[in-house]
């Protein structure tokens, strides 16, 4: 799957960076409001702790198949999935019941996810530092980050092709052409031994 932004477009057609067209997919939303149905959910509010007969059962699976529906098109971490969830749903007592189960059936796997979004934009032509960041951003620990990442490898390979992509004109360059250069690589994610 690519974001419109990751495509080329070429003769009034979409292209991946290898030249493959792109086939377009548009799915149905299914979104409503659950606050719509908050007075139908009092009724079957049994205590203070919230215990519903059925509605809760109803509502639990709603939002279960919602995390495996996304869960099917890629990794997700913790958070992510929270927050994909907090935003269809206004049940956070059931959502973080969901993200229990989740986790008990290894289904949301932070290390996983790192593994898959490392991969994903190593091949994009990011650097370590980067990935780290955007990990960390993602909800998944540091530790977890720094350790999938160093173990990924190649780092310095990954930093040459993003440069031969960029810059492909390897004549007698200028001092601000240089400059340039390390700038890209840096904001990139490489370091300078990279």
């Amino acid at each position: 799957f690519y974001l419109e932004n990751e495509l080329k477009k070429i003769d009034g057609k979409y292209v991946t960076d290898n030249g493959s067209p792109v086939e377009w997919v548009k799915e149905e939303s299914y979104f409503f409001k659950l606050s719509e149905w908050q007075d139908y959910k009092k009724k079957w509010k049994i205590s203070s702790n919230s215990i519903w007969i059925t509605m809760s059962d109803e509502f639990f699976n709603l939002i279960y198949n919602k995390s495996l529906d996304l869960l099917s098109r890629r990794e997700h971490s913790k958070k992510e999935i929270k927050e994909k969830l907090r935003l269809r749903f206004n049940e956070s007592e059931i959502i973080d019941n969901v993200l229990s189960k989740l986790l008990e059936n290894n289904l949301v796997n932070d290390k996983r996810f790192a593994e898959s979004y490392v991969i994903s934009r190593k091949r994009k032509g990011f650097g370590p530092k980067k990935i780290i960041f955007e990990l960390i951003s993602k909800g998944v620990e540091e530790l977890i980050a720094i350790e999938v990442v160093g173990s990924e490898g190649e780092w310095t390979e990954t930093a040459r092709l993003a440069y031969k992509k960029k810059f492909t004109n390897n004549g007698n360059l200028k001092n601000k052409d240089k400059l340039k250069q390390k700038s890209f690589l840096q904001k990139r994610g490489f370091s300078y031994q990279q």
